[in-house]
């Protein structure tokens, strides 16, 4: 059963124009492409808006839309501009998967030099990695290395906008990409040692097939 219809019974009224990402508030709807070139956890999946956290850089706030499906899947979504504006969909791995994923030895060495190059990151035998397999890329290279920050969660680009002197959790970004930047590793380490690793797929925006506002919202 679709969050549509389990949320409205029939196809809502929308109550604010809503075409793009950027868009997106907690209570709102997406539905993704049934592209073939999508993970399973993604692939013509409808997600809900559950809430929207902040990274806070030198330069940029970057939202971060918590997204969950009605699968049971919990993924994370940022957009990044490049050469163009694109989707960054982030799936969190447990500390279990994280330690069945990668060579260890090989994943140390991500937190030692800048600029390095992977092709051996993980584990061969790794359960995981079968299981996670369009998630993952064959070799990476380094493209963020201790990149100092703040994370605000729960609080809203707008909420930062309006007060941008909130105080976060300190955290350092460390970020991996193959050769096509379309796989991605993020790691986030924070103060009191908490690590936090994400296996992500860059996509077109045009992987948003379907926006549905949430019911009894307003334009912002």
């Amino acid at each position: 059963m679709s969050f549509l219809s389990k949320l409205f019974g029939k196809k809502p009224t929308p109550t604010r124009e809503l075409k793009h990402p950027s868009q997106l508030i907690k209570g709102d709807i997406i539905t993704l492409d049934d592209s073939f070139a999508l993970p399973m956890q993604l692939k013509g999946q409808q997600f809900q808006v559950d809430n929207i956290n902040c990274y806070q850089y030198q330069h940029e706030i970057e939202p971060e839309w918590v997204l969950s499906s009605s699968q049971g899947h919990t993924i994370y979504m940022t957009l990044e501009q490049d050469d163009e504006l694109t989707l960054l969909f982030n799936l969190k791995l447990t500390k279990a998967q994280i330690d069945d994923l990668f060579d260890l030895d090989q994943f140390s060495q991500i937190f030692a030099q800048p600029h390095q190059n992977f092709t051996q990151l993980f584990n061969l035998t790794s359960a995981t990695r079968t299981a996670l397999g369009d998630w993952l890329a064959s070799d990476y290279h380094q493209t963020s290395f201790a990149e100092y920050g703040y994370f605000h969660r729960q609080r809203s680009h707008y909420e930062l906008k309006i007060q941008p002197n909130l105080t976060g959790e300190a955290v350092e970004l460390y970020q991996l990409t193959d050769q096509q930047n379309q796989f991605v590793i993020n790691i986030e380490v924070y103060e009191d040692g908490t690590t936090e690793v994400c296996l992500g797929r860059r996509r077109p925006l045009t992987d948003i097939r379907e926006y549905w506002p949430a019911p009894d919202t307003h334009q912002r």
